[in-house]
């Protein structure tokens, strides 16, 4: 399982990956501009999704790591 195909169906692409690597939930997040935006979530609570429905470019941790290197985490 590796990049998440543009213009793919993310929801269907994260549950594949989520259980091929033994995981139980995540999130794939597109670089728009300046924000990382949610584009699938995987066994998140509502509430959690609206936390990370955008995350500002240059945020610590994960997102900060994308921002960095362009490349999936």
């Amino acid at each position: 399982m590796g990049n998440v195909p543009p213009a793919a169906d993310h929801a269907g692409w994260l549950s594949k990956f989520v259980e091929h690597h033994g995981g139980v939930s995540g999130t794939v997040h597109l670089l728009e501009g300046e924000l990382l935006t949610l584009s699938a979530a995987l066994n998140l609570p509502p509430h959690i999704c609206e936390l990370v429905l955008q995350i500002p470019r240059g945020k610590i941790g994960r997102a900060h790591v994308l921002n960095s290197s362009h490349a999936n985490i």
